[in-house]
């Protein structure tokens, strides 16, 4: 059984790395801090991806 949370847990830290890289990626062209604002992301994101 121990053996099973091993391979859980890396395969959560992969994905929390990839959603986090993911995440950055598109958040840090809009500021970092704009997920607490969601309205404002629209606005800020749509000229740097258009």
């Amino acid at each position: 059984m121990r053996g099973d949370w091993s391979i859980l847990l890396g395969l959560l830290a992969i994905v929390a790395i990839i959603g986090f890289a993911i995440w950055a990626n598109y958040a840090a062209p809009c500021g970092l801090f704009t997920f607490a604002s969601t309205a404002d992301i629209p606005a800020r994101c749509l000229s740097h991806f258009s």
